[in-house]
């Protein structure tokens, strides 16, 4: 294996695109980091990566070409603040995942601990699934937030021209207020389209040309002349006449009118369209979105067809899946498929991974042991950071006194230049620090958790699937797989980094098998029989 010494590697830091003032550890900071333990261990680091973007979702430019620059030779390893730095998303976690584990990736070093081939990486996985639900728990917060805003009548996204949101109000206690300098223009726009004598390009020419109306200037969108798009999304949005439209519903709205719901529904009717909202039925077939073709790589879609039954005298619908064939070029020969028959398919899959309650409660109470140990490691690690913070602490009051006394040891009076850049060389240390202890301690508190939920929902899955409606069926699969392909009528499924050693070892292992592992787990001893924790710390 090689050394600190010989190995090569690839520094990366990254911060998400909210404000600097919101970053838990800007870039500046992780880079005095990555610099203080390079220098630390010697490591010779060949390239740094700095990104500025979530990774809530796959796609990262810069990251994406530091792992192409690592598959091709040129670094061994990666240092960075932490791991949630690298992946916040299922994707580019299995990404890392099969690299350490194919060899192509050494090491990863990050402040809390090393991870390389060979070791246990099932904290990896978890410590990857904790920052992935992160991203969704925060999902779930915003939603909450919205639907809040919504109940009290308030419209949670951006105001319509002619409005204005609270953060470029002066009153900010209104979260949506008129727009002085655009409410009459808009009003304007109202009255020529009441009046009925105007097509909508002749009212887009006089808004634009001779009323002079432009959008309200926000960060990276400049104000400029409406388009025939917005002119008609202005003209057919609800929120004018006091009311807005949240999720397909609409809503009463606690903003000011600018029209009557008359005037809007005259409007309407020049339009061409009915005030009234329409409901439209909409067919739902679970599976569209979830499948691609495995010849030609179009994505699945789905369609119903209705056959006259001789037998029974009455016209019956069926449901089929096929390939979009966007790609004509490729002439796909896929044909299709009945929803009973992809269905069939794809509970026997997550039958895969059922087990019975007796090897679940097994699993749980293993885990509880390793928690334990893993709290012992972190309790060390705490004690640490605390010495740390304390002498952060000491050198930030001694620098104070030094202030105030005009003059160091040597008797060289400290400048204000002098004495900020040492305060905030602190103040940084202190706070990475801090980041860092309370990281520890919610990940203590945190990943056990989510470890049993992973597991309760592994054991329950099929039941789960066949009580589910059609949209839950969706979500249950792509809970579990991360990738779905449908070829020749057979579907293949990838299952998602966290679920492929529950798969390969409900395969293999009964709970008979698992008694003296879990006993010689309790007495500190590793056995050969200790088949479950193999299986999942050597992935």
């Amino acid at each position: 294996m090689l050394t600190f010494s010989h190995m090569k590697y690839f520094a990366y830091h990254r911060k998400s695109q909210e404000a600097s003032e919101r970053q838990v550890l800007s870039i500046p900071a992780q880079k005095k980091f990555t610099q203080a333990k390079a220098n630390e261990l010697g490591l010779n680091i060949v390239g740094s990566f700095d990104e500025a973007g979530s990774a809530k979702e796959p796609g990262r430019p810069i990251f994406n070409e530091m792992i192409e620059r690592i598959e091709s030779g040129e670094a061994d390893g990666v240092l960075c603040w932490k791991l949630d730095r690298l992946a916040r998303n299922p994707v580019d976690a299995g990404t890392i995942n099969w690299m350490i584990q194919g060899g192509s990736l050494s090491r990863i070093i990050t402040s809390e601990r090393e991870y390389q081939q060979g070791d246990n990486v099932l904290m990896m996985t978890l410590e990857f699934g904790v920052a992935n639900q992160f991203i969704i728990d925060l999902k779930k917060n915003v939603k909450r937030g919205m639907s809040h805003k919504v109940e009290g009548g308030w419209f949670p996204g951006l105001a319509p021209i002619g409005y204005l949101n609270a953060k470029y109000l002066q009153d900010k206690s209104i979260p949506i207020a008129k727009d002085k300098d655009r409410w009459h223009l808009v009003r304007e726009v109202w009255d020529l389209a009441l009046t009925g004598k105007y097509s909508v390009p002749e009212i887009l020419r006089i808004a634009n040309e001779e009323l002079g109306l432009r959008t309200f200037t926000r960060a990276k969108c400049p104000s400029k002349p409406l388009s025939r798009s917005a002119l008609y999304g202005l003209l057919h949005n609800h929120f004018y006449c006091g009311m807005f439209k949240w999720r397909g519903e609409l809503h009463e709205g606690k903003h000011e009118p600018m029209i009557t719901f008359e005037e809007f529904q005259k409007v309407q009717a020049f339009l061409g369209r009915k005030g009234s909202t329409r409901t439209a039925t909409k067919k739902v077939f679970p599976y569209t979105g979830l499948l691609s073709c495995g010849e030609c790589g179009c994505s699945i879609t789905a369609e119903e067809k209705v056959k006259y039954v001789k037998s029974e005298d009455r016209n019956k619908v069926y449901r089929y899946y096929r390939c979009t064939k966007k790609k004509s070029e490729l002439q796909c020969q896929q044909k299709c498929v009945r929803e009973e028959a992809l269905e069939s398919q794809l509970r026997d899959w997550l039958s895969k991974m059922s087990f019975n309650e007796k090897i679940l409660k097994w699993t749980v109470k293993h885990l509880h042991l390793v928690a334990d140990k893993e709290e012992r490691v972190s309790s060390e690690t705490i004690t640490s950071l605390n010495k740390a913070l304390q002498s952060v602490d000491v050198r930030l009051n001694n620098l104070l006194r030094m202030k105030i006394s005009a003059e160091n040891v040597n008797g060289v009076l400290l400048s204000d230049e002098e004495y900020l850049g040492q305060k905030t060389n602190l103040t940084s240390e202190k706070t990475a620090l801090s980041a860092s202890l309370a990281d520890i301690r919610d990940r203590q508190s945190r990943w056990l958790e989510l470890a049993e939920q992973t597991f309760n929902f592994a054991c329950h899955a099929t039941r789960s699937f066949d009580q589910a409606d059609l949209r839950t069926k969706k979500d249950i699969l792509l809970a579990i797989g991360a990738r779905f392909v449908l070829h020749d009528g057979v579907v293949s499924i990838e299952a998602k980094p966290e679920f492929q050693p529950i798969i390969e070892f409900v395969s293999v292992n009964s709970v008979d098998s698992l008694e003296p592992a879990l006993l010689a787990a309790e007495r500190g001893e590793v056995t050969p029989e200790d088949g479950l924790v193999s299986k999942w710390y050597t992935r």
